[in-house]
């Protein structure tokens, strides 16, 4: 005996076995596929299906089905084939996340917390030796550092800060360097509050001191 029940996407009333009967039924595919795309359907899409820990479940499924695939000496060997062919432009990344975090971990004995940042010391983001790695509990801190050593560099004078330069300097770094060239008193103003846009005027407090 079949029973009426209404199509989920149109309503149009179709006939069905009772053991056909689902929780979504649909006339025809393309009402299937319009119901389940999430540009015609944003606000019921997802209740055909539960996709959540969908990529978990599969990442299980793949280690039952396939247990000789990517083992640790498989993982290692495809790094290996791949390492040095990018452009250098980011970071290192260790079997799938960046290299400096996981030797951070390693330094630190326990995972990191979302909010810490790991820096380079030298401003080389190749360079993930334990030595050049310091770990700051959130980014604020980290940019609090950073502004602390653009106010110390602003006090040096060029040949000074040169040799404190290890890799390549970040940009506040070269603007300290060309600043102080221009003007010897430039990094003691700037480091008072004094910015470039003050510059105009600077001879003119550099003459009242005078």
């Amino acid at each position: 005996m079949k029973y009426k029940v209404k199509c989920d996407w149109c309503g149009k009333e179709i006939e069905r076995y009772k053991c056909n009967i689902k929780k979504h039924n649909f006339c025809c595919k393309n009402c299937l596929a319009n119901f389940s795309n999430k540009t015609k359907n944003p606000n019921g899409y997802n209740k055909l299906k539960d996709y959540s820990n969908m990529s978990k479940h599969f990442t299980q499924l793949n280690r039952q089905l396939n247990p000789t695939r990517m083992t640790s000496d498989v993982k290692f060997k495809l790094r290996c084939i791949n390492l040095g062919k990018g452009e250098g432009k980011t970071y290192k990344k260790l079997f799938g996340r960046h290299e400096h975090r996981v030797i951070a971990e390693k330094i630190l004995g326990r995972p990191l917390k979302s909010e810490e940042v790991v820096h380079h010391i030298d401003g080389n983001k190749t360079n993930n030796s334990e030595s050049n790695l310091k770990i700051f509990p959130s980014q604020a801190e980290h940019a609090r550092f950073h502004l602390e050593v653009r106010n110390t560099l602003l006090l040096l004078e060029p040949e000074e800060v040169m040799p404190k330069m290890k890799f390549i300097p970040h940009n506040y770094q070269f603007y300290a360097i060309e600043h102080i060239i221009n003007n010897n008193a430039a990094g003691l103003f700037l480091d008072m509050g004094l910015g470039r846009q003050n510059d105009y005027n600077l001879n003119s407090v550099m003459g009242a001191c005078l």
